[in-house]
């Protein structure tokens, strides 16, 4: 599974690198732009670009705007994610050109909203299980287990235990059926 700690540290970067790179230009006002093109008024595209795609992203993510995320190329995926992880738009997670940050995007938005269909977007065979076994066990759905393989045994046992439901254990080997009907039933 996503580990929170490497997207928290992730944006943590990406928000760092996004202050310093506005230096003293940054919003002096305190409320800065509101669209893209309060943006191009306070920065030069060419000449000042890292400090406009800077103001694109802020805009960006403070008014869940992927019209401005779309204009950036520095922290456009992160942008993307951010809006998308915000507005629920998981559409979004289709223009996200990074194959990590847009598998993350994915998996967010298939946990987030019990859907397995969002799953499939993720093109590792491995982390697309992995997601599967994630909405299985947050859903409590049984079928869904059916498709996580090798994480099967597993994906019920937890079912099983979270529910309190030990006649489900039944259905897992005997390598787990022990601990499961141990867990369950207390």
């Amino acid at each position: 599974m996503i580990s929170k700690k490497i997207i928290i540290v992730s944006g943590l970067i990406a928000l760092l690198i996004l202050l310093t790179a506005c230096g003293q230009r940054t919003f002096v006002d305190g409320i800065g732009p509101t669209d893209p093109a309060g943006c191009k008024q306070r920065y030069d595209p060419i000449k000042q670009q890292r400090n406009f795609e800077s103001c694109l992203y802020m805009v960006g993510i403070s008014t869940n705007n992927a019209d401005a995320c779309l204009q950036i190329t520095m922290f456009r995926d992160d942008c993307l994610y951010e809006v998308a992880g915000k507005t629920k738009n998981f559409a979004l997670c289709l223009q996200i050109g990074g194959h990590e940050k847009q598998r993350n995007c994915f998996y967010v938005a298939a946990t987030e909203t019990t859907n397995p269909a969002l799953c499939k977007q993720i093109v590792d065979e491995r982390q697309r299980r992995e997601c599967i076994f994630g909405i299985a066990i947050k859903s409590s759905n049984l079928d869904l287990c059916e498709q996580t393989i090798d994480q099967r045994d597993d994906c019920i046992s937890f079912i099983a235990i979270s529910t309190k439901n030990p006649a489900l254990c039944e259905q897992v080997g005997e390598l787990f059926k022990k601990d499961c009907l141990k867990r369950s039933s207390g």
